[in-house]
């Protein structure tokens, strides 16, 4: 085991060794941070993670790189993993911009991924807390999202990783669904009442549009 790397001091960069495989998970992903301190995350998401790639391409090692459907304008669903890049927001301009350079990579793949559910994922956590207290929570009825399971995302770099595989890859849920529909299932799911989800708005509480579609073609 190597001794461990930090995106944000990239002397620690020195500390790689020669490896196989390397998946790229690392980044900053909280959207409204990246609208907010655009040059500071830029840093993380694009200068140190293109310096790593380098480091590791130097070592010929496998890269699966994790990016996100926000490269896309999400003007319609389903978006096929060659069309245009065209992100709206800074953190899918962030990840685009790495997603140009691994492309040169000969030993490289990118893995894009819809919004990836898992029992850790704070805003579940939060919901769950409410409504065992039977309380209301507030979910987005003009922001969808097309989730996947954390598990799903195991497989599919499983998959990349074994086969050493190249080229545009995306892992996306079936189809898009509202903030608010995702939060009633949810409720359901856990055994409350759909009627302690209301009803709310994107506008006011994030720092830029959100894309009107987010599911890909999965490949």
């Amino acid at each position: 085991m190597g001794k461990e790397i930090d995106l944000s001091k990239t002397r620690t960069f020195e500390n790689l060794l020669a490896h196989e495989n390397a998946v790229i998970c690392a980044a900053i992903t909280d959207m409204e941070l990246c609208e907010k301190t655009p040059d500071k995350t830029r840093v993380i998401n694009v200068s140190a993670t293109i310096e790593l790639i380098k480091r590791l391409n130097i070592n010929k090692t496998h890269i699966v790189f994790l990016s996100t459907n926000q490269v896309f304008d999400g003007k319609k669903p389903y978006q096929n993993p060659y069309a245009p890049r065209k992100p709206i927001n800074e953190y899918g301009k962030q990840k685009a911009q790495v997603e140009k350079f691994i492309e040169n990579i000969p030993n490289a793949c990118i893995l894009r991924l819809s919004k990836v559910i898992h029992p850790d994922l704070e805003l579940l956590k939060n919901w769950k807390n409410s409504i065992a207290d039977r309380k209301e929570i507030y979910a987005f009825a003009d922001m969808t999202l097309s989730p996947i399971n954390i598990n799903e995302v195991a497989k599919k770099i499983d998959t990349l990783v074994k086969q050493k595989a190249t080229g545009i890859y995306q892992l996306s849920g079936a189809r898009d669904i509202t903030y608010y529909e995702f939060a009633q299932d949810f409720a359901e799911m856990n055994g409350y009442s759909r009627n302690l989800v209301t009803k709310d708005t994107w506008e006011g509480k994030l720092g830029s549009e959100p894309p009107k579609y987010t599911s890909m073609l999965n490949v």
